[in-house]
């Protein structure tokens, strides 16, 4: 291979709000394993991605429930929203 003998040019980049984004696009995600099933839901700030087992009881359904809400809760915090009132 054989050096350059002066500068190496290299075209200007130019940026606007159609070529560049936020958030750069993330690769397609692998499909669930088997016996799992996966939601994804398309935000502005990315993708929020959920996965659970195909076949719940009814008891770890109730699990998944209670540990929604506390994600529900810690996304209200990350938002700068209040914490919606207990409703008892």
């Amino acid at each position: 291979m054989i050096a350059p003998s002066g500068p190496i040019e290299v075209p200007a980049r130019v940026f606007t709000p159609e070529t560049e984004t936020a958030i750069p696009p993330r690769p397609p995600l692998d499909p669930p394993k088997p016996g799992l099933r996966r939601d994804v839901f398309t935000l502005d700030e990315g993708d929020a991605i959920l996965q659970w087992p195909s076949d719940l009881s009814p008891e770890s359904f109730e699990d998944f429930q209670g540990w929604l809400q506390l994600v529900e809760r810690k996304a209200r915090r990350v938002a700068g929203l209040p914490p919606v009132a207990d409703p008892k």
